[in-house]
This record gives C-alpha cells, sequence and structure tokens, in this order.
C-alpha cells in the first residue's frame, strides 16, 4: 500500500450518529485529525439535522437524507482551504448532529418553593412538579445559543433553563387566571396551557419549542393544607345535627361516669353547655362560607407579645403544646375587649379536650 492509499485510508468517509442513549440533543462528529474525504457519504436520519461549521462559521444544514459530499450539493466545498488540489485532497470541518425529534417524558419541578400572593391566605409557599416534551426546531439557532464548542449536549443541558422559566411564570400565570389556591387542583389542565405558551415565547430564540407541559401536582404548606381542608368541611356542615350528635355524646359520657345518672344535673347541664358553645361556633363559621378570611381569626396574648391572627385550627397545636390555656387572653374582630380563652366559646371547646394535670404520686 502506497503511503498516499494508506494516508487516505484513515480518512472518514461515512458520517452518521445513532444515539444510543435516546437523550442526546447535539453530538460533534469524530473524524481523524479532523478531515474529511472528498465524495463521502453523510447519512441523515430522521429525527436529525446535521450541521458543518467551517473555521468556526455554520456553512450548511442538511435535513435528512443520504448525500455525497461533493461541490455540486455542498458549494461551500468551494471556498475551503483544503480544495485548493483540484477539489479532491481531504478537506477540514466540524460536522454536528442535532436531534429534531420529540424528546418525552422530560421531569420537571420546582427545587425552591414559590411565593405567590393569595387573595384569601395572604402569601402561600406553592411546590409543583410535571413532565414536559420539547424538540429543537432551529438547528442553527440552537448551535449558536446553546451548544458552543461543546462536542456533546444533553438534555440535562435544557432542564435548568425550563425550571428558571417555570418559576418566572408560574405567579404571572396564576395572577392572570384569578383563582386562589383552594380552586388549584381543577384547574390544572388550564394552568399548564397558559403556562405553555409563556414558556415557548421565551423559547423561541434558542431554537427550541415545547410541544407539551402538564402540572402533576402541585402541594402546600402541611399547615395551610390542615386549615383549606378545616375551612371546607366548616362550610358544608349541617349545625343542627352536629348539635344533636355533641349533645347525645355529652349525655352518654356523663352516664358512664361512675355513679351512673345520679347526681347529674350540673354534669349534663355543662355537657350540653359545652355542646351547644360548638354548635354555635361552627355555625358563626359557616354562615362566613367562603368570605371568612384569616383576617377574621384569633390574636393571642403569647410571652407578652399579640400574635396571630389564628384560625380555630391553628390554635388546635398552642392548646396541645399549652401555650394557650384557660387565663390566655384572645381577641377577634368584633369583641370589644381581650377576654380569656376559657371566656371564648370556641376555645373553651378546644381546651376541654385537654386532659387535665396528673394528680400527685
Amino acid at each position: 500500500m502506497s503511503l498516499w492509499n494508506k494516508a487516505t485510508a484513515e480518512l472518514v468517509d461515512i458520517i452518521e450518529f445513532v444515539d444510543p442513549s435516546r437523550d442526546t440533543l447535539v453530538h460533534r462528529f469524530e473524524r481523524y485529525n479532523n478531515e474529511i474525504k472528498y465524495g463521502a457519504q453523510l447519512i441523515v436520519r430522521e429525527g436529525q439535522q446535521a450541521i458543518f461549521v467551517n473555521e468556526g462559521k455554520l456553512a450548511e444544514v442538511f435535513g435528512s437524507g443520504t448525500y455525497t459530499l461533493e461541490t455540486k450539493n455542498l458549494p461551500v466545498l468551494s471556498t475551503l482551504k483544503g480544495w485548493k488540489y483540484g477539489f479532491e485532497s481531504p478537506f477540514k470541518a466540524e460536522v454536528y448532529f442535532v436531534g429534531t425529534r420529540q424528546y418525552l417524558d422530560q421531569k420537571w419541578g420546582t427545587q425552591n418553593p414559590i411565593v405567590l400572593q393569595d387573595a384569601r391566605f395572604g402569601l402561600v409557599q406553592l411546590r409543583a412538579y410535571g413532565t414536559c416534551a420539547y424538540s429543537v426546531v432551529d438547528a442553527a439557532a440552537f448551535l449558536r445559543q446553546v451548544v458552543g464548542t461543546s462536542d456533546k449536549v444533553q438534555t440535562d443541558a435544557v432542564q435548568g433553563q425550563l425550571r428558571s422559566l417555570i418559576v418566572t411564570h408560574f405567579g404571572d400565570a396564576l395572577g392572570a387566571m384569578k383563582i386562589g389556591v383552594e380552586q388549584l387542583i381543577g384547574q390544572q389542565g388550564e394552568l399548564a396551557a397558559a403556562m405553555l405558551s409563556k414558556i415557548n415565547a421565551d423559547l423561541v430564540a434558542l431554537g427550541v419549542a415545547l410541544s407539551q407541559f402538564t402540572v402533576e401536582n402541585m402541594s402546600l404548606p402541611d399547615a395551610l393544607r390542615d386549615e383549606i381542608f378545616e375551612y371546607s368541611r366548616l362550610n358544608r356542615v349541617d349545625v343542627d345535627a352536629l348539635t344533636r350528635l355533641n349533645s347525645a355524646k355529652a349525655i352518654e359520657n356523663i352516664s358512664l361516669k361512675p355513679g351512673g345518672t345520679a347526681g347529674m344535673g350540673g354534669d349534663l347541664a355543662m355537657g350540653l353547655a359545652m355542646a351547644s358553645n360548638l354548635g354555635n361556633a361552627l355555625a358563626g363559621n359557616a354562615s362566613h362560607g367562603a368570605s371568612s378570611t384569616p383576617t377574621d381569626g384569633y390574636f393571642v396574648a403569647l410571652d407578652g407579645q399579640q400574635q396571630g391572627p389564628y384560625s380555630l385550627a391553628q390554635l388546635g397545636p398552642l392548646v396541645q403544646q399549652r401555650k394557650l390555656a384557660a387565663n390566655t387572653l384572645v381577641w377577634r374582630a368584633g369583641m370589644s375587649e381581650w377576654t380569656r380563652g376559657a371566656d371564648e366559646p370556641a376555645i373553651a371547646q378546644l381546651l376541654s379536650q385537654l386532659p387535665p394535670p396528673l394528680p400527685p404520686a
């Protein structure tokens, strides 16, 4: 074998790329000494585009098909330095394969909570996650804006940009829908559609477009979630039926005490009063309905300072921790002055659920 044949045998004569990972967006073709044979075969598969880069500048973009690299189908070859010897010597160029297919089931999520302003609950923290699908729709723009000098770009390179855009547009999309956090679960489809158009508007410059965007789940802090559930139950409760049930339970509990029903007059009156107070408190909450807001809650004097407002659901843990006791001062809208917790029916009911102190040993 002559020296020339030995040298040309090392040159690339078939240029193609098959992605075994299924998540490669861009792959720079490896070739010996950056040289490609004149007349080499370029194979571009469906879902790909091939881009030739000469001396750092984009020279040509090929769609799917098989090409013989000659001057008639690659005019830029006539300007390359390697072609001054009768267009028969090898030429130097970089070849990038860009995936243009759909990249499905791409996960996204909010790394940190998104802070939203809600008309009812004020500032709330929200986390969300879901899936999306996207593709490269402008290979040349993607090469210029994202790839740079990298020899390979995976789908991970797009995830960070997507996450940033999602966080940016989440609050805007919710504001445009004008709904509260309580209605979010039933509006996830509308929210996803609104965000799809907003995110795509920002991705145009990168040569990428989302074809699908779904919001699979949104989560609130546990305390706020429990409060929303509590309001939902109060808005639907049958106050009269609940009062009768609590009265029956009070009578049953007292009758089971040592001594049977004898001398139960005072205890019975106390039990009925407790049931009635609970019913009245629930009736007040139910009458407010959906218009009730956290500003209707209780302010509590703790450690010499005013704290709150707290809903009844939020006061429960304070009672369990014995921070809120019978003599703790409380106040809510409509009260003329601060009063003891034991004198406020709804709070008295919460206090009655605590066991008394253990007797001395």
